[in-house]
């Protein structure tokens, strides 16, 4: 590899990893509020050795590739954070990527537990175009509510 080539490898993977922890949980909701986004969040801890390649790797790889620029994404430390982390985690295995996306249904939360690839971590940011329906379906007042408390009470603790 020539010194360019390796100087930009640097470059692209220190403007990743500098843009994934550039936003707080606070900033990525405001965000997802503003805009529909999905809000997408890294919740890990700095002694986790697959916490710290997904933040320093895996993430600004994806980053790179364009893949984190049609979510809001952050990310909350355990230690750091613990009230919110305990309210985004299912278990107590860490990393996990979560995911809120707003649908006609309503939010729809999903999950992925662990270290992960690159391209696992692009397949479940990728968001899918959401289809054009002449009438949109009416979800229940009461689940609706539910998902969006669940947003906001993560980011009322935050």
């Amino acid at each position: 590899m020539n010194t360019f080539a390796a100087l930009l490898q640097i470059s692209l993977f220190a403007a990743g990893s500098n843009n994934i922890s550039a936003n707080t949980y606070a900033d990525a909701y405001k965000e997802t509020v503003d805009n529909g986004k999905p809000l997408v969040i890294l919740v890990g801890a700095e002694w986790c050795p697959a916490c710290r390649s997904m933040k320093t790797s895996v993430l600004p790889t994806v980053a790179a590739h364009g893949g984190l620029s049609s979510v809001s994404f952050a990310c909350v430390n355990t230690d750091e954070q613990s009230g919110l982390a305990g309210k985004l985690l299912e278990g107590s295995l860490i990393p996990q990527l979560v995911k809120y996306e707003k649908t006609a249904d309503g939010w729809k939360l999903t999950r992925l537990v662990g270290g992960q690839s690159v391209t696992a971590v692009e397949d479940f940011v990728r968001v899918a175009p959401q289809p054009v329906v002449s009438q949109p379906k009416a979800a229940p007042e009461h689940q609706a509510a539910v998902n969006a408390s669940a947003i906001s009470q993560a980011a009322k603790s935050n």
